[in-house]
């Protein structure tokens, strides 16, 4: 898999495949894991993460879940309104 470099310099990748948004019940969601991942349910970073794609365009990521307390995901709403998961890499 690639990995993608942030403005801060830091190292990125893509956790699966885009996943698609869901309008249920007046609250929005995405399937992973076999679960429900309710949007207004994910921390916001205090600073989004910016990095720059395969065709040079900048995009930012701005939410987070926690999976343990060393481990989680980062989240991206995309242009095309799906939702790309990310995982920092040391």
């Amino acid at each position: 898999m690639k990995d993608y470099k942030t403005t801060d310099g830091n190292k990125i990748r893509k956790v699966g495949r885009q996943k698609k948004v869901y309008f249920g019940n007046e609250r929005i969601y995405f399937l992973w894991n076999g679960s429900r991942q309710f949007l207004d349910e994910i921390p916001r970073l205090s600073y989004p993460i910016i990095y720059e794609d395969e065709n040079g365009k900048i995009a930012p990521i701005g939410g987070y879940i926690t999976i343990t307390n060393c481990f989680g995901v980062l989240v991206e709403i995309t242009e095309n309104e799906t939702i790309q998961l990310w995982e920092e890499i040391a």
